[in-house]
């Protein structure tokens, strides 16, 4: 079933259009990529608030039904000044949240500017960030200075399962993963619903308990 969405005020005079299912469950996020909406996680909101979570995926600014930014910026500080706004607008302290292709990158971004924030993060299918000072340490010889943006499209094809998990040990010392999921292509939460809400639901099953939710 297909979820509308409602219409949240995250700052004066600027809205973003969420899929909310759940409530006083555990506060989940979830982040589209690019081109997408949060039509995307179309098979994973219900599913999700079926087992305990209070899901929200909303449609980043100026993307699908949220307004046009009110300031002209499209970055990721803008983006997550908003998503501050909205789980302050929920009443949410903390969120686990989840992200694809972009999402993912506005997740991490999320995560390292408002730590308090964000209790746990579900990548999918994106890089990871350029620690340079912890990869030496950990052995890994320094690559061509590039925008991070570009790095799994220049590695991710040829060698994606070594990309991956060298950075993941490294950036994510407390990492669940990274694992492959067969017969998914780049957008995974349309895909492979199943296995993303299941593989949600177990990474976050203490939570649930903790809710009373289905861990």
């Amino acid at each position: 079933m297909l979820v509308p969405p409602t219409f949240v005020t995250v700052s004066e005079g600027h809205r973003l259009a969420v899929r909310r299912g759940g409530h006083g469950g555990v506060p989940l996020l979830l982040l589209h990529g690019f081109p997408c909406t949060s039509l995307i996680w179309s098979h994973n909101v219900e599913p999700l608030a079926a087992v305990g979570f209070d899901v929200a995926a909303p449609d980043l600014r100026g993307y699908g039904d949220s307004d046009f930014a009110p300031d002209g910026f499209y970055d990721f500080a803008a983006f997550n000044a908003d998503l501050i706004g909205l789980l302050d607008a929920l009443g949410w302290e903390r969120a686990v949240v989840a992200g694809n292709d972009l999402g993912a990158m506005v997740a991490i971004d999320l995560a390292n500017r408002h730590p308090d924030r964000v209790d746990r993060l579900v990548v999918l299918d994106d890089s990871m960030p350029d620690l340079p000072d912890a990869f030496a340490a950990a052995g890994i010889p320094p690559g061509t200075p590039k925008p991070a943006i570009y790095d799994y499209q220049r590695r991710q094809g040829l060698h994606a399962d070594e990309l991956v998990a060298e950075r993941c040990a490294v950036a994510y010392p407390q990492v669940v993963g990274p694992f492959w999921v067969p017969g998914a292509g780049h957008f995974m939460p349309w895909e492979k619903p199943t296995v993303v809400n299941r593989a949600i639901r177990a990474f976050c099953g203490d939570l649930l308990a903790t809710r009373g939710g289905a861990a």
